[in-house]
Parts: C-alpha cells; sequence; structure tokens
C-alpha cells in the first residue's frame, strides 16, 4: 500500500512540474533548482517513511 502512495505522488509532482513549466516560465534555472530541492525532500521523506 505504501508503494502504490509513492508513485501516486511522484506522478501527481511530475504531472505538476510539467504543467507548471509549460504554463509559468519563470526562468529554467530557478525552475529547476526547484525541482531538485523538492525531489531533496521526498527522498528524506521517502526514505523516513520506508523504515
Amino acid at each position: 500500500m505504501k508503494d502504490n502512495i509513492l508513485y501516486i505522488m511522484a506522478a501527481v509532482l511530475f504531472f505538476s512540474w510539467m504543467i507548471g513549466y509549460m504554463l509559468f516560465d519563470i526562468g529554467g534555472v530557478f525552475h529547476f533548482m526547484f525541482l531538485f530541492s523538492v525531489l531533496a525532500v521526498l527522498l528524506k521523506l521517502v526514505k523516513d517513511y520506508s523504515r
């Protein structure tokens, strides 16, 4: 069950990132920095959640 939740979170974040990248042109560097920070937080949550 917890694997399904993580896959759903990953899919939602990926699609929201794609929509944000296409609709809100705020600059590529800022957008990728935001993406990497969100991924770092998610990796920490996944590591803590999977224990």
